[in-house]
């Protein structure tokens, strides 16, 4: 799997679909005799626009926890190399 589909495991489905159907768009083969040829052009490029910048957010969606989960800044120091729950301490959860 490329890297751009590489999510997290609810957005794996998603992105791989959204991949899917741009591909599928792109090898659409336009009937230019058929009526609403054009409207069916204009909508299928707004499509794959539209998958596009959803695939786009699931990526940021997904870089932004990867940095967070990453960040000591984003981590609260407990002692033992883990992440405090939030509102506090570790020792304040225990007492």
């Amino acid at each position: 799997m490329s890297d751009e589909r590489r999510t997290r495991p609810g957005h794996t489905a998603m992105s791989a679909a959204l991949h899917e159907l741009i591909e599928a768009l792109d090898r659409r083969v336009p009937a230019i005799t058929r009526a609403g040829e054009a409207r069916i052009r204009e909508q299928a490029a707004e499509l794959r626009a539209e998958a596009t910048l959803r695939i786009l957010a699931l990526t940021e969606a997904d870089a932004e926890a990867e940095r967070r989960r990453t960040d000591p800044a984003d981590v609260l120091a407990t002692g033992d190399g883990t992440a405090a729950p939030a509102g506090g301490t570790r020792e304040q959860e225990m007492s």
